[in-house]
Formats: structure tokens, C-alpha cells, sequence
């Protein structure tokens, strides 16, 4: 190799590595923020008792450049229906269920749609996946069809060889929907995100394009926080934000 062509191609390795720094530190600076944010928030702030789940959720997970606040998961507040949440979720964050499995069963019995299908994810192997291929075979649209993902994500592969089948026709079609939405959706809007999220639990991530993720750094807002539609002007929504920091998060640890 002349000496032209190794200095050329040591430039190109410079180069590529200095961009993948910076992605790196864009967005941990983005991240950052968006802790910033959802730390000034209140129990009442979030719609729901599972979001603030999943903040120290993926602070434990991907050990976040700030942890959240200490109260954050405080139940002083909390609706009689997330209980269960609180009680069944839990492992998520490295603490024991509170239920015996017993009732856990008898919860996810009872339990249906994406709800159920979640719990199965969390406890894959103590619930059984027949229960719940009716269920991921009738979700709809690219919100719920996330959620049946990403409780295909939290399982892993603790299937039979003919689940396994079944569940791969499932990723087919959950994947053809996640593109068809963000063929109409902006990208930065929650939907959209939710779209994203759905190909990063499929393993599909060469479908994630990186303009997408600087749509999505470009979309935050001074105040650290993402707002459902996408526009600036709009007030910072908890549930966006947490979905843009998860996306980053996968992209960041090339989940």
C-alpha cells in the first residue's frame, strides 16, 4: 500500500472515529438534560405511576450520566390500579415481587391487551406464553404493537421451537407497521418515537436511519425535554421525553 493510500485511510478512520465521539457526547449532553427535566417534575407531572418506573428503570439498565431523583418512585401517591404495576414491574428495577406467584398468575390472568403482555415479558418464565399469543396476534397500530415488542425484548428467548414460529411471523408484521408509520409520521413526535422503539426492540436497528436520531437531538428543547407533537413551541411532554432518552440510550450501547 502506498504511503498516499495509508495516510488516506488513517484519515478516514480519524474521521470516522471523531464522529462517533461526538454522536457519543451529543448525546450524553442530551441525556443529561432530559434527566434535568424530568427530575423538576412532580408524582403528579407523570400520567402514570410506570413512567417514573421506567426512568429508574433505565437508570439502573444503562446507568444513566445522572441518576434520578431519590423520591421519584414515591407511593404516597399512587392510584389503586398502578399498585399492580408497582407490585409486578418491580423486577425491572432489581426488587422482589411483592405478590407470591400464585397471585402473580392470577393477575395476569385477569390481565389483558398490552398490560398482559408486559407482565409476560417481565416474568417469562414463571408465565406461560400460550396465554398470550391471542393477545400479540390482535394488537393493532404502532403504540400497542411497541409494547408487544418490547415485552418480546424484556422475554428474550424463552420460547419453544413452534412459539418461536409464531412469534417471528409476530415480528414480520410488527415491523412492516413500524415502518409504514414512520413512512407518515415526523420523527420526532411521540408516535413516531414509539415506531422507532418498536424496531430497536425487533433487533431491527440498520432500519433506524441516523437522521432520525439527529431529528430527534435536534427536537429538544432548552428546558431538556421532548413535546409530543415535535414543535418547539409546544409544552415538554414526560412520556415523549422518557421514549427519546430510551431511543438514545439503545443507540448509545448499539443494543
Amino acid at each position: 500500500m502506498s504511503k498516499i493510500r495509508q495516510l488516506f485511510c488513517v484519515l478516514i478512520l480519524f474521521a470516522s472515529n471523531a464522529q462517533a465521539q461526538l454522536h457519543t457526547d451529543s448525546i450524553q449532553i442530551a441525556t443529561k438534560r432530559a434527566i434535568n427535566y424530568l427530575n423538576s417534575l412532580s408524582e403528579k407531572d407523570f400520567p402514570s405511576y410506570n413512567q417514573r418506573l421506567l426512568l429508574v428503570y433505565m437508570h439502573k439498565k444503562y446507568k444513566l450520566v445522572q441518576a434520578p431523583r431519590k423520591n421519584i418512585l414515591s407511593i404516597s401517591n399512587l392510584l389503586p390500579e398502578d399498585s399492580v404495576v408497582y407490585c409486578c414491574y418491580t423486577p425491572l428495577i432489581g426488587k422482589k415481587v411483592k405478590v407470591d406467584e400464585e397471585g402473580l398468575l392470577r393477575i395476569f390472568t385477569n390481565s389483558k391487551g398490552v398490560g398482559k403482555l408486559m407482565l409476560w415479558g417481565i416474568h417469562s418464565g414463571k408465565l406461560p406464553l400460550d396465554s398470550c399469543l391471542a393477545e400479540f396476534n390482535c394488537i393493532e397500530g404502532a403504540r400497542d404493537m411497541m409494547h408487544a415488542a418490547l415485552s418480546l425484548y424484556w422475554a428474550g428467548s424463552n420460547a419453544s421451537l413452534s412459539q418461536q414460529q409464531i412469534i417471528q411471523q409476530l415480528r414480520v408484521k410488527y415491523k412492516a407497521e413500524f415502518i409504514a408509520t414512520m413512512n407518515l409520521e415526523k420523527t420526532i413526535t411521540d408516535t413516531g418515537m414509539e415506531a422507532i422503539l418498536g424496531l430497536l426492540f425487533l433487533k431491527e436497528r440498520e432500519r433506524v436511519s441516523y437522521n432520525w436520531i439527529k431529528e430527534i437531538l435536534a427536537a429538544q428543547q432548552a428546558n431538556g425535554g421532548w413535546s409530543w407533537t415535535g414543535e418547539q413551541d409546544e409544552k415538554p411532554h414526560p412520556h415523549t421525553t422518557l421514549l427519546a432518552v430510551w431511543i438514545l440510550q439503545l443507540i448509545l450501547h448499539q443494543e
